[in-house]
């Protein structure tokens, strides 16, 4: 069983950092998007801030186009905190309580 986990966060300048990066490295964004998976017009969008919420894989495409790591780390779970203990129960601690679900 798959379990999806979405997390939204805010990155203030984001967008203003990406187009910074692509134009003191003197980077065209026909190459950048191509290499990104994404159109001229979306790469455009994200750094004029048209678009305001992309995916992880577009952050981590346009971070392997650029060549540079922009610092946003997503962390998805507590792995202290929870536990897979057999394929029908999930197990969790938080605070010194304890719970078991079917």
């Amino acid at each position: 069983m798959e379990i999806q986990y979405i997390k939204t966060i805010y990155i203030e300048g984001l967008a203003a950092k990406i187009k910074r990066i692509r134009k003191e490295a003197k980077l065209k964004v026909t190459e950048l998007s191509k290499a990104a998976k994404m159109t001229r017009a979306y790469w455009y969008a994200i750094e004029g801030g048209v678009i305001t919420r992309i995916p992880e894989t577009t952050l981590r495409n346009i971070e392997e186009a650029l060549q540079v790591d922009l610092g946003v780390k997503m962390l998805c779970c507590d792995t202290a905190s929870s536990t897979i203990s057999d394929s029908t129960h999930v197990h969790q601690e938080k605070k010194g309580e304890s719970e078991v679900g079917d």
